[in-house]
């Protein structure tokens, strides 16, 4: 029983710290928006991925908002579990690490598995942008999963 609510904790710690992750993504990718340094947030790509299309409006970017939530949730609970099988020492490298590994798989899927104009049309500069998000998200886990943790 104690080993299930231990599982329980961590799963639930870890959609709290992805959902934490991906809103912290989709601020920081708003403001590179708002600079003028990409044109294509995460909720933009959620949405191209989920409908398989670019589709402008409002409804559209809720959608893949819900969809970027729900990804970078089953992401947090992935390194919430990697974490509870190792150690927590140097979280916040192996945050960004983990981050670095996600944006790399994603850009490699997209662009390989699905062949989404979303990411083929990319720029270096867009690539670099979402590099530093993955980053960012996997930064937010650890911070999050760290505060977790204290309050039990």
């Amino acid at each position: 029983m104690f080993k299930a609510q231990a599982i329980n904790d961590r799963l639930v710690s870890g959609v709290i710290a992805g959902m934490a992750g991906a809103l912290a993504q989709n601020l920081y990718a708003l403001v590179a928006k708002l600079l003028g340094l990409t044109d294509i947030i995460y909720v933009d790509i959620a949405a191209a991925v989920l409908f398989h299309r670019n589709y402008p409006g409002w409804v559209a970017s809720v959608v893949g908002l819900a969809g970027h939530l729900a990804v970078d949730s089953i992401w947090g609970v992935c390194y919430a579990l990697i974490i509870e099988a190792g150690s927590s020492r140097h979280l916040y490298f192996k945050g960004a690490v983990f981050g670095m590994a996600i944006w790399f798989l994603i850009r490699v899927i997209g662009v390989q598995v699905f062949e989404l104009p979303v990411f083929t049309g990319t720029s270096p500069v867009d690539a670099l942008v979402y590099f530093f998000g993955g980053i960012l998200f996997g930064l937010t886990i650890s911070y999050v999963l760290r505060l977790l943790q204290a309050s039990h």
